[in-house]
């Protein structure tokens, strides 16, 4: 799947220096399961959480733990967390027909549409932003059989 990344016009947006901001924030988090805690620990959920959190400048929601293989045993359970995830954010919509990613939106990816890894689409061409084992850091926005894209949600995007 070949998805363009659409830099959003300049004078850039608050929402758009809120994201810088953040990401700055949580860069460098070291990876840790249930935590969430800038320059401390942070998975992937609480992470992609955070991010759009600061951005509406409110507090982080609570999340519920789920193992980190529940996309392989428990497909369901996986899409319930995403969607039990985004309900504290109604600024953000789901995107049906994906053409281009944005600055900012909120990017679910895993093996066979299941839901397993979420990511946040940087200010940086190309680039994507998540907690992975090496922390939280810039990764390729590529996609393959174990990152296939899954969902997209756009704060004030269209559903």
């Amino acid at each position: 799947m070949t998805i363009l990344w659409k830099a959003h016009p300049t004078p850039l947006s608050l929402e758009q220096i809120r994201l810088r901001e953040a990401i700055d924030i949580w860069e460098g988090t070291p990876y840790s399961p249930g935590q969430c805690l800038a320059g401390v620990g942070v998975d992937c959920l609480r992470f992609v959480a955070a991010v759009a959190s600061y951005m509406e400048g409110r507090e982080i929601p609570p999340i519920r733990s789920l193992p980190q293989d529940t996309a392989f045993h428990q497909p369901e359970e996986a899409r319930k967390a995403i969607r039990q995830l985004m309900s504290n954010f109604p600024r953000w919509s789901r995107v049906r027909k994906v053409d281009a990613l944005y600055p900012g939106d909120l990017l679910v990816v895993g093996p066979n549409g299941i839901p397993a890894h979420g990511m946040v689409v940087s200010s940086k061409k190309n680039q994507l932003i998540h907690a992975s084992p090496q922390g939280v850091v810039p990764a390729a926005a590529q996609f393959d059989n174990s990152r296939r894209f899954c969902a997209l949600y756009r704060m004030g995007g269209v559903a």
